[in-house]
């Protein structure tokens, strides 16, 4: 999803308790500067982590909202500060735009189970302003985690939001958009239950 697509799905409906933007990122080696290639790396919003559950073992998420914010995962920190507590205040450069950037690490949580949509992931960079501006639907490329409120069907929210995108989409898209990109995009997006 792009950010308007976004922003239109978190309008939809009060039972929208929170709605999450993920990303990808890369982070270097803080000793060769080499690129992770074999670690996952996400960008993240603030409202990420009131969707899934970041248990933190050192640190916390207080300054999430600074634009240079890092959250690793305990394997992450082991491998590369050899701990949870060591990582806290550590630097490392983190690809946002064309050039690497420093991050700090603010918080170390639990590794993600491994049944968990995020499993994979070994760091959270703030996404912040980037591309926030940006209309473009084929510019961008976002996922997109909605908590509900308690109580609220899946079942019933459903069509609330499928209706909000459906508009949105069509709202945003480019007119000149070739017909078999169109159905691809129309394929491949699409709202599905993750977890209870």
């Amino acid at each position: 999803l792009n950010r308007p697509q976004i922003q239109t799905l978190r309008d939809a409906s009060p039972d929208v308790e929170a709605m999450g933007t993920l990303g990808e990122t890369i982070i270097f080696d803080p000793e060769t500067s080499v690129p992770l290639m074999d670690m996952s790396a996400g960008l993240i919003d603030t409202d990420f982590l009131q969707v899934f559950p970041f248990d933190f073992v050192a640190g916390s998420a207080v300054d999430f909202n600074r634009t240079d914010a890092l959250i690793l995962t305990e394997t992450v920190a082991k491998r590369l500060f050899g701990g949870s507590a060591p990582a806290v205040g550590q630097q490392v450069m983190r690809l946002l735009t064309d050039e690497p950037e420093p991050a700090t690490v603010i918080g170390v949580c639990r590794d993600f189970p491994i049944n968990s949509t995020l499993a994979t992931y070994g760091a959270f960079a703030q996404i912040g302003d980037n591309y926030s501006t940006n209309n473009d639907p084929n510019y961008e490329s976002l996922q997109a985690f909605i908590r509900l409120r308690k109580g609220v069907s899946p079942k019933v929210i459903t069509p609330v939001l499928a209706n909000a995108f459906e508009k949105n989409r069509v709202l945003w898209e480019d007119e000149s958009t070739p017909p078999d990109i169109r159905e691809r995009t129309r394929q491949e997006s699409r709202l599905v239950p993750l977890h209870d």
